[in-house]
């Protein structure tokens, strides 16, 4: 018999005291301007409130583009953590470009786990990330009041909505679905009217950019196992 294998615990420890039957867990949200962000081997637990939008264990929130040297003047990066039972998804990049997430282990979380929110997020990397065991959200929808979206009651471990997207050496396991690319609308429904079905755009939000194949940009090494 094989399976999966990974270090659930840390040195450092982030965790939220939540109540039983309750949803209120902590999050950590990196917002524009920061010089660097570098969390690694940190174990992260009780995190995320899907009653409130953006609230998510790991979080990088409209940083526009972590490449501009001009404003993030050293590396950023999200790697080698264990982020498990939590309140709401794992990790989540919104209106952020070049993101680098590495290594991390996602176990037993609420809706999806690792998840591209718009669909502008251009080249972000996902390399050697551990993700299993995303659990269906049972609670009330009312987006965007709430976090949730009705795609989080059948979670997905990889929601990826832009196709300049970095895949390499991820494996999925025990969920509902290992990956999803949403290439029609996105992940909220806000602007469908921006998507084609065979030539989405390369900023999906600008009904005028340049229109691109819905490919990766690298692909490879990527498993799906134990999946409904």
């Amino acid at each position: 018999m094989r399976a999966e294998v990974g270090p659930m615990t840390r040195n450092i420890h982030i965790t939220s005291e939540v109540a039983e039957a309750q949803t209120n867990g902590g999050h950590i949200k990196f917002l524009y301007g920061f010089k660097s962000v570098q969390v690694e081997n940190v174990e992260l637990t009780n995190l995320g409130n899907p009653l409130i939008t953006g609230r998510y264990p790991l979080h990088y929130h409209m940083c526009e583009n972590l490449a501009e040297k001009m404003i993030y003047t050293g590396d950023s990066y999200l790697r080698k953590n264990s982020i498990h039972h939590s309140q709401f998804r794992c990790i989540t990049i919104h209106g952020t470009h070049n993101s680098q997430i590495q290594n991390n282990i996602c176990y037993n979380t609420v809706g999806h786990g690792l998840f591209i929110e718009d669909g502008g997020e251009k080249h972000t990397l996902f390399d050697g990330n551990l993700a299993l065991g995303q659990i269906p959200w049972t609670g009330p929808i009312t987006h965007p009041v709430t976090g949730t979206l009705p795609s989080d009651r059948k979670p997905v471990t990889f929601w990826i909505t832009n196709p300049l997207t970095k895949m390499k050496n991820n494996v999925a396991a025990g969920g509902e679905t290992g990956l999803f690319v949403d290439n029609k609308l996105l992940a909220n429904q806000t602007v469908r009217n921006v998507y084609n079905e065979l030539n989405p755009r390369m900023t999906q939000t600008d009904p005028n950019s340049e229109r691109v194949p819905m490919v990766f940009d690298r692909t490879t090494g990527n498993l799906a196992h134990h999946v409904k």
